[in-house]
């Protein structure tokens, strides 16, 4: 309201002695533009953190759920009237659950067995100081009263230990080499080795048997097959 006059004011002063409509209204608001920012920063309702939000959230349907099982207790009490004609609702109480329009009574929970019974009676009770231990308590002082000697066991010497003696190298065999392998022989001499070999055989040689006896490559192996077989059994 006292913006509002405040504007009117600043509105015809401005106006007034020549000044023109928009000059009275740039007077008008900037007269109550502070009141205007001010009032829309304070009056804004706070912006809550997400668990300010849930916190909230629950209170409102707790705040239902009351207001609803007063309700529904309110219907379901009991009037009673005095002898001067006033009334009072009596509430029977107890554990209810609402449901719609109505309370029903909530199950009651499952009784304590002996040793559950026990472990609440035992966290219920307050913890007592204890006291000096009657066992140890006659060995912390000596004989003259004073404070008494604790016995240190020694500490027992290391037993010697003797580094372990290294394993004995085991020199490896050298592999035989046979003298026969490094020589190589001429195609005479090949092929005069050929046909004795065929001969001790007693039968037509094969290019694997020439290769392996004497040695040779495969394809001259083949050659010195072919040769002592056909000079030897004719085939």
């Amino acid at each position: 309201m006292f913006g509002a006059v405040g504007a009117g004011l600043n509105l015809a002063h401005g106006m007034s002695g020549g000044g023109g409509v928009v000059r009275g209204v740039v007077m008008a608001v900037v007269s109550v533009a502070g009141v205007v920012a001010h009032q829309l920063v304070t009056a804004a309702p706070p912006r809550l953190s997400r668990s300010g939000r849930s916190a909230r959230r629950l209170a409102r349907q707790a705040e239902r759920r009351v207001v609803r099982a007063r309700r529904s207790a309110s219907r379901s009490a009991v009037v009673a009237l005095a002898a001067d004609g006033t009334a009072r609702l009596v509430y029977a109480p107890g554990r209810y659950l609402p449901r719609r329009r109505r309370l029903v009574a909530a199950p009651e929970p499952a009784p304590l067995d002996g040793w559950d019974a026990a472990l609440a009676d035992l966290l219920a009770s307050p913890a007592e100081p204890n006291g000096p231990d009657p066992i140890n308590g006659a060995d912390q002082g000596g004989p003259d009263g004073g404070s008494g000697g604790v016995a240190v066991a020694e500490r027992p010497s290391p037993a010697p230990t003797t580094p372990p003696r290294p394993a004995p190298k085991v020199r490896q065999a050298r592999p035989v080499i046979d003298p026969k392998a490094r020589v190589k022989l001429t195609d005479a001499e090949a092929l005069k080795a050929a046909r004795r070999l065929a001969r001790e055989h007693g039968a037509p040689v094969t290019a694997e048997l020439v290769r392996t006896s004497l040695r040779v490559g495969p394809v001259r192996a083949c050659q010195l097959r072919d040769q002592v077989n056909r000079e030897v059994y004719g085939s």
